[in-house]
This record gives C-alpha cells, sequence and structure tokens, in this order.
C-alpha cells in the first residue's frame, strides 16, 4: 500500500497503522519507528531502527546521535564525538580560537594562543605566542623561555641563558663550536646543528628531527609529526591525521574516519559510517545516513526515510507519502 497525504493549512489527521497530525505547519507523523515533529520551527525526527535522534532548533541549536555518532552545534561551538575507529572528541569554540582534540593517542589543545599537541612518539607546548616552548621528542628535550634555551640528548647538553652565558657539556665529540662576530652561534655536533641568530631565531637540525622558531613562528618535524604555528594559525599532520586552524575561525580535520570542517558557524561533517552533514549555524541543515535523507531550510522541511518515507513541508503545505 501507498499512502499520499496532503494538506494546505488548517488542521488535519490521517490513520492507516500510522498517524499523521497537522496544524497551522506544525507536524507529528508516527510511522514505524520513526516519528517525526515541528513545533514552531522547532524540528525533531527519531528512528529507532536506524539508531537516530536528530533535533535542530528555530534558533539553530544543533544535536544528532546517529550510531556511534554525535554532533552538537551552537552558533560556533561545535562538539563532534565518533566511537568508531580509534574514537574522536571535536571540541571547538570562540571562532577557533578554543580547540580540543582527542583521537586515538592524539590530543590537541589550542587555546588564546597556547598549543599542547601530545601523542605517544612527542609532548610538544609552547605559551605565550611562541616565546615559551617545551618540546620532547624521542631522547630529544628542547626548552625556550625568552632568551634562555636548552637542548638536551642523550649525548649532550646545551643551555644558553638570557645573559648570554653558554654552558655546553657533550659525552661525544666531536663538537664544533662558534661564537660568531655579529652575536650569532653555531654548534655543530654528531647528531646535528644549531643555530642561534643574533636576534634569537633558533634553528634545530638533527638527522631526526628539525625545529625552528622565529620570533615564534615555529617549524617543527620529526619521524612521525609535522607541526607549523604561527600565532592562531596552526599545522599539524602526522601519519594518521591532519589537521589546520587559519586562526580566523576556518578550521579543517580529518583521519581515517571522520572528516570535519568548519568556516566560522558553517560544519560540514562526514564520517566514514555514511553520515554526511552541513550546517549553517543558523538552523539550514542537510543530513544524510544510509536510511535517512533530511533538509531543514527556514520553514521548509524534507524528509526520506525508510518504507518509503517522504515528508515535505513549506510553511504550512504539507505532503506525506509512505508505503
Amino acid at each position: 500500500m501507498v499512502l499520499s497525504v496532503a494538506f494546505a493549512g488548517g488542521v488535519g489527521a490521517v490513520s492507516a497503522q500510522s498517524e499523521v497530525e497537522v496544524s497551522n505547519g506544525d507536524l507529528d507523523i508516527e510511522l514505524d519507528g520513526t516519528e517525526i515533529e515541528r513545533n514552531d520551527g522547532d524540528v525533531e525526527i527519531e528512528d529507532d531502527e536506524s539508531d537516530l535522534d536528530f533535533e535542530v532548533d528555530s534558533d539553530g541549536t544543533l544535536d544528532i546521535e546517529s550510531g556511534d555518532v554525535e554532533i552538537e552545534q551552537d552558533r560556533d561551538r561545535v562538539e563532534v564525538e565518533n566511537d568508531d575507529g580509534d574514537g574522536l572528541d571535536f571540541e571547538s569554540s570562540d571562532d577557533g580560537r578554543t580547540v580540543d582534540i582527542e583521537s586515538g593517542d592524539v590530543e590537541i589543545e589550542q587555546k588564546n594562543g597556547d598549543v599542547e599537541i601530545e601523542n605517544d612518539d612527542l609532548d610538544f607546548e609552547v605559551e605565550n605566542d611562541g616565546r615559551k616552548v617545551d618540546i620532547e621528542s624521542g631522547d630529544v628535550e628542547i626548552e625556550q623561555d625568552d632568551d634562555e634555551l636548552e637542548v638536551e640528548t642523550d649525548d649532550f647538553d646545551f643551555d644558553l641563558d638570557g645573559d648570554g652565558r653558554f654552558d655546553f657539556e657533550s659525552l661525544e665529540g666531536p663538537v664544533d663550536i662558534e661564537f660568531n662576530a655579529d652575536g650569532s652561534i653555531e654548534i655543530e655536533t654528531s647528531r646535528g646543528e644549531i643555530e642561534i641568530s643574533a636576534d634569537g631565531k633558533v634553528e634545530v637540525d638533527f638527522d631526526d628531527l628539525e625545529y625552528e622558531n622565529d620570533d615564534g613562528k615555529i617549524e617543527f618535524e620529526d619521524a612521525a609529526n609535522d607541526i607549523e604555528l604561527d600565532g592562531d594559525e596552526l599545522e599539524f599532520e602526522t601519519d594518521d591525521l591532519e589537521f589546520e586552524n587559519d586562526g580566523d575561525g576556518d578550521l579543517e580535520y580529518e583521519d581515517a574516519d571522520n572528516e570535519i570542517e568548519l568556516d566560522g558557524q558553517d560544519l560540514d561533517v562526514e564520517t566514514s559510517s555514511g553520515l554526511d552533514l552541513e550546517s549553517d549555524g543558523d538552523g539550514d541543515v542537510e543530513y544524510e545516513d544510509d536510511d535517512n535523507d533530511i533538509e531543514v531550510d527556514g520553514d521548509s522541511l524534507e524528509v526520506e526515510g525508510r518504507n518509503g518515507l517522504d515528508v515535505e513541508a513549506d510553511g504550512d503545505e504539507v505532503e506525506v507519502q509512505f508505503n
């Protein structure tokens, strides 16, 4: 049986092993485990079989649960959780200036110019717009605090304090140290080179690690991680994920199971389970999974679900069709 019902304003109701109620543009539909409600612009859709709970309020607040995925959005505040694969907990607020991401063994935190990145291979911390740095990667530790610098490995320990006092201890040679007339320092060891320019730029170039800090603009690379940081702009890449924050509220994140793009309030989410979401943060939403296709645009609502369910509602005009 195919049932098709159309209402244009007023009040209507129908029952054929289902419930469809329409009143002045508000609607309540129940069919075979699927429930669709629209009330004063707020939309809620539940589907027990496809494990979907979809809510979007007239002010744009969004809350979706679909299988292992949960997405919440309130203007520029976004949280995406996915228990699939390595797992993901992605949070962003304050136009992308505050970020907290956990995926597998990786954690990324960014707030007010401070950055912390941790995984099994790396502990990377930057504060005070790049003037304070603490990095641990393998046996290498790099610490900077304004003009103070320490580079430590299993082979040597190098210290330079803010007054220009220099201390170098090495357990293994050869070591070549040059103090140049312009105030720069060059150190060459069996691990590689360290250069401190007269204007404070620091470069560490080892066989297995590269680090550069030029007035807070930082570039770091080891065997498993690649990081670029310039103020609020951050790029981070490993073999398993990529993250980019342009510092103006434009974020991009990607791993094997998730792809997230956030540009101000515009949010795009794709997962390996087939979920696809686009939201403008003001209530215009396009959502799709293996069983459901939903579009909310102001007074317009379109839903395609299981059993041939097809709902089109535009203001007071509502059409419902299902098998």
